[in-house]
């Protein structure tokens, strides 16, 4: 591992030989060019490729998503153990947040017990936005009878060290 203030010589050393530089663009086909916008914000790998592009403009980019998908598909050991004990987080996480359930508790309050309690057993963030539904709201737009109570949540996160 280099220094991130070796990377502009490397990028420089690099377009000048003519190596194409792959990058993961985070979806298949072409590395897109980040369209600019006053009130969108960048992903931090789409402000990647654009200072790659900027820093070495003669240089070709290509995508490694496919490569890179390929080879997260197969996990470490350690990589399992973390991906079971989110799991198990997770599923603790639920039957905890379910302990609140009563008249009067509101969505928001549970989403916080059980992201509360995901990051108290140790998981970094969560993966998605957790999604807890009660009365009128549970079944979401065009719904005809919606259920009492339905409850859905994200898995945690839990982080890679």
């Amino acid at each position: 591992m280099q220094p991130l203030a070796q990377l502009d010589a490397d990028l420089a050393s690099w377009a000048r030989t003519g190596q194409r530089l792959r990058v993961d663009a985070g979806a298949p086909g072409d590395v897109p060019a980040p369209a600019l916008s006053p009130i969108q914000t960048w992903s931090p790998t789409a402000h990647f490729i654009a200072w790659l592009r900027s820093a070495a403009p003669q240089a070709s980019v290509s995508n490694a998503f496919a490569d890179v998908a390929r080879v997260r598909m197969v996990k470490s050991a350690r990589e399992i153990a973390l991906m079971r004990k989110a799991a198990r987080l997770s599923v603790d996480g639920i039957a905890h947040a379910a302990g609140f359930v009563r008249d009067g508790v509101d969505e928001r309050s549970l989403e916080a017990e059980f992201e509360s309690f995901c990051k108290r057993g140790g998981a970094q963030r969560l993966p998605f936005a957790s999604i807890i539904k009660s009365g009128p709201n549970a079944c979401g737009p065009g719904a005809s009878s919606p259920p009492t109570t339905t409850a859905a949540t994200a898995p945690c996160a839990m982080a890679n060290s």
